[in-house]
């Protein structure tokens, strides 16, 4: 087995010894360390890790601007350690709208119990994202080899916009939902890759900022219109139609995906809708999530409109070069342009 590399990015002595000691029997190879943020950033250019482990506490440049600064450089899954307190609750949550895949907390007091905690955190955490990688990396994009059918449907007097992120997704979708009018009746639902006890928070941040109601969603609810969903982070959010209405589903299963919540989950759910206007729009975000997703959606329904946003306005190009790659796509558009397509398209087809 290959070690995986890691570079860290930590200043305090404690932290950096509970680190080392924590990933010393495992297969992980520590490439190099660095004491603030700057240096950090360099290393990480010069090294290429596959895995980058930044504590949140470090002179020089701050956590969150080193997590978008590599980002804007290169791409390696970012994990980083922070503190349990209100604080570093929302320095946590800072870092992950940068675009971090994960975070570990600090122990407050260091003992046997809170280390042997800490060290099954990390590991779980450094293993996940390197695995994440591989099979993003061994998995082909997925491709239509379908005929569409073309046959013309009665008119539909619904429609339902679907849209799938990670890396860099929450100020991708703040700069989608906040320009959209109020008077935007359409439903979205969307997957954003985040862990579990953060998709809540970022939905209340976007519900204050934008026009329409955003809001985590719940499981059983009924989607009503001029609301966004977000799915919570650690389950699938699945559409069931029971007549003329959409209810919502959150699930564990399917147990093998890469990333719960899923993107292709979702987007095939919605494929089997039958009689309602379908938009997806992919956004900026690592792998390859929501390319199956869209095949099952054109070949579903062949009248689906799928947007990718473009490379130079993307954090990571992954999931929008991938959704390209199914040669699906209707629409490659910048995001600062996405929410007026989004209106316009609603117009055309109407519904809603």
């Amino acid at each position: 087995m290959t070690s995986i590399k890691v570079v860290l990015i930590i200043h305090s002595t404690e932290v950096l010894h509970m680190v080392l000691k924590s990933l010393s029997k495992q297969e992980v190879e520590v490439v190099t360390v660095a004491s603030n943020g700057v240096e950090g950033f360099n290393k990480v250019m010069t090294y290429s890790p596959d895995v980058v482990l930044l504590d949140l506490d470090i002179p020089a440049m701050d956590g969150k601007y080193v997590v978008e600064n590599i980002l804007a450089k290169q791409f390696c899954p970012i994990i980083v350690l922070g503190n349990d307190t209100s604080n570093g609750r929302i320095a946590i949550e800072q870092a992950l709208d940068a675009g971090a895949m994960n975070y570990v907390k600090k122990p407050i007091e260091t003992n046997r119990h809170t280390f042997e905690m800490f060290q099954t955190e990390l590991i779980k955490h450094v293993l996940s994202c390197n695995e994440s990688m591989l099979k993003e990396r061994n998995t082909d994009v997925a491709k239509s080899n379908y005929t569409p059918n073309m046959k013309e449907n009665n008119k539909r007097s619904q429609s339902l916009i679907v849209i799938g992120t990670s890396t860099g997704g929450p100020r991708a979708l703040q700069n989608i939902l906040t320009n959209l009018p109020d008077d935007f009746h359409t439903p979205i639902l969307i997957v954003q890759h985040m862990p579990q006890g953060f998709t809540r928070s970022l939905a209340k941040r976007l519900n204050h900022l934008s026009s329409i109601h955003v809001k985590e969603a719940e499981d059983g609810e009924e989607i009503k219109e001029q609301t966004a969903y977000i799915a919570p982070g650690g389950q699938h959010m699945v559409i069931q139609s029971i007549g003329t209405k959409q209810i919502v589903q959150l699930t564990d299963e399917p147990l093998d995906c890469v990333h719960r919540p899923s993107v292709d989950v979702l987007f095939t759910s919605v494929a089997h809708i039958e009689k309602v206007n379908k938009i997806a729009v992919i956004l900026t975000g690592m792998g390859k999530d929501g390319s199956e997703g869209i095949v099952q959606l054109k070949k579903h329904d062949a009248q689906s409109i799928i947007i990718s946003q473009s490379k130079e306005s993307s954090t990571v190009y992954g999931m929008p070069k991938a959704a390209i790659e199914t040669n699906l796509v209707d629409y490659t558009v910048p995001l600062n342009q996405i929410s007026r397509m989004l209106v316009q398209l609603v117009k055309k087809i109407g519904g809603n």
